[in-house]
């Protein structure tokens, strides 16, 4: 019995002092938030001067600078002063940081006797609670303590705000009724809280969304406690998007310190009668892209209208506008069960077209196909088309 006790005890010691050396020789080090993360690992030194008198390091304030309590999410600076009190020139260089903090600057790598330069230290955190990170600069000091610098920053991060929710999901939107939603964002800090510069981030279907901003009631303040003030956002999604997934997203920033940067997802998915589908169709941001064309060649491509349900008795697809120079023809409707018809389309670039630019960058726009489908809840079906026709060579 005493035997396997003693066998126990020995794996036991043996996998703390292996977790132990791999902590050491990797550098793993908590960082503030229970977690345990990839901390720098040291380098090997700069040589000294080869002739002459060393220079040697002295570092204002002991290396470690607490900021207090700062914004999450939020970029936050501090310069180091690293000054050469020896008598000979003093050389720095970046070495390893850990993953939330790095050095973006060193004002001068060689320093004078008598000099002294500044270090500066960049860190975001996006995790709130206790913070401590640290980068490293590396010294040709010849002292052991002095070759590697470990500038360290610490203090708490927190929020001084909280939206809800941090997502909008709209389902079954029909696409000629559109859907609304909102979101609240309440602020612990500012009596007076509003959303800086907001800008749908797909611009390609932006315009069939809507954003007001109201501020919030003092009786919707009261539901959160140590609110001082808050916004509502009203999202719109606006009648016209193609059936498919809707996939939008609202950034903007807070007029709190550091203007903390914010992104409102918009999900969800427009039912519809009937929808674009095939392999050319990007159901994510409704458009058909049929890429780079050549005059001489020109191209033809398919894809397919899906009418399902009732639908499929009603609809009398024709085409009302293809701007040149594409050209459509629809086929002939395949029933593909009872719930769903296939309608083949071929979009068609001639032969000879001249160059056109519909690559939907801002010096060009999508082509826009309209259909008329003789449904009575989706009369008209937009397609956006992205190509381009270039010259031969």
């Amino acid at each position: 019995m005493r035997l396997w006790i003693v066998i126990t005890a020995s794996i036991l010691l043996g996998l703390a002092l292996g977790l132990g050396a791999t902590i050491f020789e990797f550098g793993l080090v908590p960082d503030g938030s229970g977690e345990i993360e990839l901390g720098p690992k040291r380098l090997a030194p700069l040589p000294p001067p080869a002739n002459g008198p060393p220079p040697k390091v002295a570092l204002e304030g002991g290396g470690e600078f607490d900021f207090g309590r700062a914004e999450k999410a939020v970029e936050h600076r501090h310069a180091f002063v690293i000054r050469n009190v020896g008598k000979g020139p003093l050389t720095l260089e970046k070495g390893q940081t850990t993953c939330s903090c790095t050095v973006s600057e060193i004002e001068q790598t060689e320093v004078p006797p008598g000099g002294s330069t500044k270090v500066t230290v960049q860190w975001t955190a996006k995790s709130i609670g206790p913070f401590r990170q640290s980068a490293q600069v590396r010294t040709n000091d010849p002292d052991p303590d002095r070759q590697t610098l470990d500038l360290i920053v610490s203090g708490e991060i927190v929020s001084s705000y909280r939206m809800e929710p941090t997502q909008l999901v709209f389902t079954n939107v029909s696409p000629a009724k559109g859907a609304a939603g909102t979101a609240r964002i309440w602020s612990y800090a500012t009596a007076d809280l509003d959303v800086l510069r907001p800008q749908f981030v797909t611009a390609t279907i932006a315009k069939f969304f809507d954003l007001k901003i109201e501020k919030m009631s003092a009786g919707a303040l009261k539901d959160e406690a140590g609110a001082k003030s808050g916004v509502v956002l009203n999202v719109t999604v606006k009648p016209g998007l193609p059936a498919g997934p809707i996939a939008q997203r609202i950034q903007f920033h807070l007029n709190l310190p550091g203007e903390p940067e914010v992104e409102l997802a918009i999900e969800g998915r427009i039912y519809a009668p009937i929808e674009v589908v095939g392999p050319l169709w990007d159901a994510d941001i409704g458009v058909l892209k049929i890429g780079t064309i050549r005059p001489s060649e020109g191209g033809k491509f398919e894809f397919y209208l899906l009418v399902r349900d009732e639908a499929q008795q009603k609809a009398q697809v024709k085409v009302a506008d293809s701007p040149p120079p594409l050209k459509m023809s629809i086929g002939t409707p395949e029933k593909l069960d009872a719930a769903a018809t296939k309608i083949p389309i071929t979009l068609e670039v001639p032969r000879g077209s001249r160059p056109v630019d519909h690559w939907g960058t801002q010096d060009s726009k999508l082509a826009r196909i309209l259909l008329d489908t003789g449904l009575p809840d989706a009369k008209q079906l937009q397609i956006l088309v992205q190509y381009i026709v270039v010259e031969d060579r």
